[in-house]
Protein backbone atom coordinates (compact mmCIF):
# COMPACT_ATOMS: atom_id res chain seq x y z
CA UNK A 1 0.00 0.00 0.00
CA UNK A 2 2.75 2.55 0.51
CA UNK A 3 5.94 0.79 -1.09
CA UNK A 4 4.82 0.08 -4.83
CA UNK A 5 3.32 3.50 -5.87
CA UNK A 6 6.36 5.25 -3.88
CA UNK A 7 8.53 2.53 -6.07
CA UNK A 8 6.76 3.60 -9.46
CA UNK A 9 6.94 7.25 -8.92
CA UNK A 10 10.56 6.82 -8.40
CA UNK A 11 10.76 4.35 -11.52
CA UNK A 12 9.07 6.31 -14.02
CA UNK A 13 11.06 9.50 -12.98
CA UNK A 14 14.26 8.01 -13.91
CA UNK A 15 13.03 6.39 -16.89
CA UNK A 16 9.82 6.18 -18.66
CA UNK A 17 5.98 6.30 -17.58
CA UNK A 18 3.78 3.65 -17.96
CA UNK A 19 0.18 2.98 -16.75
CA UNK A 20 -0.41 -0.18 -14.51
CA UNK A 21 -3.58 -2.08 -13.39
CA UNK A 22 -2.53 -3.69 -9.55
CA UNK A 23 -4.21 -6.77 -8.99
CA UNK A 24 -3.27 -8.86 -5.05
CA UNK A 25 -3.29 -12.15 -4.75
CA UNK A 26 -1.79 -14.80 -2.94
CA UNK A 27 1.22 -15.58 -4.27
CA UNK A 28 0.73 -19.40 -6.14
CA UNK A 29 -2.05 -17.17 -7.79
CA UNK A 30 0.55 -14.25 -8.64
CA UNK A 31 3.09 -17.03 -9.90
CA UNK A 32 0.05 -18.71 -12.10
CA UNK A 33 -0.72 -15.37 -13.98
CA UNK A 34 3.20 -14.63 -14.64
CA UNK A 35 3.49 -18.13 -15.98
CA UNK A 36 0.37 -17.93 -18.04
CA UNK A 37 1.00 -14.36 -19.74
CA UNK A 38 -1.95 -13.03 -17.84
CA UNK A 39 0.47 -10.47 -16.04
CA UNK A 40 3.84 -8.40 -16.65
CA UNK A 41 5.61 -8.20 -13.29
CA UNK A 42 5.14 -9.49 -9.88
CA UNK A 43 5.96 -7.99 -6.62
CA UNK A 44 6.44 -9.94 -3.64
CA UNK A 45 8.64 -11.10 -0.40
CA UNK A 46 11.11 -13.32 -0.88
CA UNK A 47 13.29 -15.13 2.46
CA UNK A 48 15.50 -18.68 1.77
CA UNK A 49 13.07 -20.71 3.44
CA UNK A 50 9.65 -19.91 1.66
CA UNK A 51 10.76 -20.49 -2.00
CA UNK A 52 8.85 -18.93 -4.82
CA UNK A 53 8.61 -21.76 -7.60
CA UNK A 54 9.16 -19.84 -10.54
CA UNK A 55 11.45 -21.30 -13.48
CA UNK A 56 14.81 -18.99 -13.67
CA UNK A 57 15.62 -20.15 -16.88
CA UNK A 58 12.28 -18.05 -18.11
CA UNK A 59 11.77 -15.56 -14.98
CA UNK A 60 14.82 -13.30 -14.28
CA UNK A 61 14.29 -11.49 -11.09
CA UNK A 62 15.45 -7.83 -9.72
CA UNK A 63 15.95 -7.40 -5.59
CA UNK A 64 14.10 -3.87 -5.24
CA UNK A 65 14.52 -3.29 -1.64
CA UNK A 66 14.94 -5.11 1.67
CA UNK A 67 12.52 -4.87 4.96
CA UNK A 68 13.65 -5.57 8.53
CA UNK A 69 10.62 -7.59 10.87
CA UNK A 70 10.20 -6.36 13.93
CA UNK A 71 8.68 -8.12 16.85
CA UNK A 72 7.61 -5.39 19.60
CA UNK A 73 6.30 -6.66 22.67
CA UNK A 74 3.44 -5.21 25.26
CA UNK A 75 5.39 -4.10 27.97
CA UNK A 76 3.77 -6.06 31.28
CA UNK A 77 2.95 -3.94 34.48
CA UNK A 78 6.58 -5.22 35.64
CA UNK A 79 8.50 -3.52 32.69
CA UNK A 80 9.09 -7.43 31.59
CA UNK A 81 7.90 -7.50 28.16
CA UNK A 82 5.08 -9.82 28.11
CA UNK A 83 5.90 -11.89 25.45
CA UNK A 84 9.14 -13.14 27.80
CA UNK A 85 6.85 -13.87 30.78
CA UNK A 86 5.68 -17.94 30.13
CA UNK A 87 2.95 -17.37 32.64
CA UNK A 88 0.87 -16.23 29.67
CA UNK A 89 0.87 -15.16 25.79
CA UNK A 90 1.21 -12.39 24.43
CA UNK A 91 -1.55 -11.51 21.73
CA UNK A 92 -0.59 -11.01 17.90
CA UNK A 93 -1.65 -10.03 14.56
CA UNK A 94 -1.04 -13.37 12.81
CA UNK A 95 -1.02 -13.80 8.77
CA UNK A 96 -2.62 -16.26 7.06
CA UNK A 97 -0.01 -19.44 6.94
CA UNK A 98 -1.65 -19.74 2.70
CA UNK A 99 -0.11 -16.00 1.81
CA UNK A 100 3.87 -15.74 1.48
CA UNK A 101 4.16 -12.75 3.98
CA UNK A 102 2.35 -14.91 6.60
CA UNK A 103 4.43 -18.04 6.06
CA UNK A 104 7.48 -15.54 5.95
CA UNK A 105 6.79 -14.01 9.65
CA UNK A 106 5.90 -17.70 10.79
CA UNK A 107 9.16 -19.04 10.18
CA UNK A 108 10.78 -15.73 11.58
CA UNK A 109 9.16 -16.33 14.53
CA UNK A 110 9.73 -20.52 14.40
CA UNK A 111 13.93 -19.26 14.18
CA UNK A 112 13.61 -16.18 16.91
CA UNK A 113 16.75 -16.77 19.03
CA UNK A 114 14.77 -16.71 22.12
CA UNK A 115 11.38 -18.51 23.29
CA UNK A 116 8.61 -16.33 22.30
CA UNK A 117 5.19 -17.06 23.94
CA UNK A 118 2.53 -15.32 21.97
CA UNK A 119 -0.81 -16.74 21.08
CA UNK A 120 -2.68 -15.33 18.00
CA UNK A 121 -5.92 -14.06 18.45
CA UNK A 122 -6.70 -12.66 15.28
CA UNK A 123 -5.49 -13.60 11.89
CA UNK A 124 -5.44 -11.50 8.65
CA UNK A 125 -5.13 -12.64 4.91
CA UNK A 126 -2.81 -9.88 3.44
CA UNK A 127 -1.69 -10.56 -0.97
CA UNK A 128 1.20 -9.87 -3.47
CA UNK A 129 0.49 -7.52 -5.72
CA UNK A 130 0.80 -8.78 -9.46
CA UNK A 131 1.25 -6.12 -12.36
Amino acid sequence: MTFLPKWMKQFQLSHWHFNAHVVTQNVQDAVIALSEGSCDLMFCYHRPYTPILLDSDKFDYQVIGHEAFILIPAEAPSGIPAARQQEHADPVLGLDPINLLGRVVDMILKLAPTELFLERCYEANWSVPAL
